[in-house]
């Protein structure tokens, strides 16, 4: 059976277009103009993922889509996914609180969605190793709650600006997982953003800095000149 994706505009250009890219690489897409219509599919059809034409005019209502989808437990699994045109990068922390899953400026480029899909289509099931009732992801004390853009660990709140949310988000998703500096770039930075691999070092530093306060253990293990991982076997960093 096809994956399902619902497209959702208001511009029938995009539809077309949408529609073009993802059914020629193997996708099956259902259309939706309004913001109960994406919902309804979501609900009843359960698709593998949304994707949004998020305009200054709607961008507003691609943020509530998400909320909503997210915030349903029949929904929650659904990826949802936000093309950003010039002018609605404004409501972009917005969508990240309201956990997006991935977002690209227009114009993007077709091989990126469509990578992006495929990644999360081949990790299956095991990408959400961590995920509880869809909202929670939980490895070694550090939980993330994507319903409140919360992060703990062992019961003490943790402050992460919304680069080191969507690092440690993308690392929770995938344990003991080594993730490349090139993927955490494409998770955690808008595709107009040139991001050196040194910057990522600086990012994940903090991150780790974060999670170890009050001595908790280091569970962040680099893999030089590779990426990083959640792994709590690690040997040294």
């Amino acid at each position: 059976m096809k994956p399902v994706v619902v497209v959702w505009s208001g511009d029938a250009e995009f539809h077309l277009l949408a529609n073009h890219i993802l059914m020629a690489d193997g996708f099956q897409t259902l259309v939706a103009e309004g913001l109960e219509e994406a919902l309804q599919l979501a609900r009843e059809r359960q698709p593998f993922a949304i994707v949004m034409d998020c305009r200054v005019d709607n961008s507003l209502t691609a943020v509530e889509i998400c909320g909503r989808l997210k915030g349903d437990v029949d929904t929650a699994g659904t990826l949802a996914v936000a093309v950003i045109s010039q002018g609605a990068e404004k409501h972009y922390l917005e969508l990240l609180k309201a956990g997006i899953d991935e977002s690209c400026m227009r114009p993007v480029a077709p091989s990126r969605l469509l990578e992006f899909l495929r990644s999360r289509l081949q990790r299956g099931p095991s990408g959400a190793k961590g995920l509880v009732d869809g909202t929670v992801l939980r490895y070694e004390g550090i939980e993330m709650n994507l319903a409140t853009i919360r992060v703990r660990r062992n019961g003490r709140e943790i402050r992460l600006a919304p680069i080191e949310f969507k690092l440690l988000k993308l690392l929770l998703e995938r344990p003991e997982q080594v993730v490349s500096r090139d993927e955490l770039i494409a998770a955690a930075w808008p595709s107009t953003h040139y991001v050196e691999g040194r910057t990522v070092d600086v990012h994940m530093g903090r991150l780790r800095r974060l999670l170890m306060d009050r001595n908790d253990a280091d569970v962040v293990r680099t893999v030089r000149g590779i990426g990083y991982a959640l792994d709590a076997k690690r040997n040294g960093g």
